[in-house]
């Protein structure tokens, strides 16, 4: 293994679930890496080194999450609007109110699936959105 040189603290990012810790390691032999290291806040005992980067990959990373800023923003862009709204659900999981607009576009990007649900508020119940009058016809 080789040693570190010069190691930077990054940030850490935190959740209920998890903590990430990320730093910058320069090699002796100059090889950057982008180390993330990762453990359950409840059981620090269950930590580890999850990933470490080259420069070439953290180029890579940066571009990732880039576009996940950009799919952020359009998303909250539309929901800003005044189009109609639906409760999403998708594998269990509350997605919220959010447009129909941003509801094509999860679609379209395969994030979401016609057989994910909203809730009708006509039938008080959840239905697949493949039945969605406003989605009919366009998928």
């Amino acid at each position: 293994m080789d040693d570190v040189s010069l190691k930077v603290g990054l940030g850490t990012i935190r959740s209920e679930f998890a903590e990430l810790i990320f730093s910058l390691s320069i090699k002796n032999r100059g090889d950057t890496v982008l180390e993330v290291f990762a453990h359950s806040p409840a059981d620090r005992r269950k930590a580890g080194v999850l990933v470490q980067l080259r420069e070439d990959q953290i180029r890579e990373l940066n571009a990732v999450v880039e576009y996940a800023t950009s799919v952020l923003r359009r998303i909250h862009k539309t929901e800003a609007t005044d189009e109609p709204k639906l409760q999403i659900a998708s594998n269990g999981e509350d997605f919220g109110h959010l447009s129909v607009s941003t509801i094509k576009y999860l679609l379209e990007n395969e994030v979401l699936t016609l057989q994910d649900f909203y809730f009708d508020t006509r039938t008080n119940d959840w239905l697949q959105l493949d039945l969605c009058p406003d989605l009919v016809g366009k998928f």
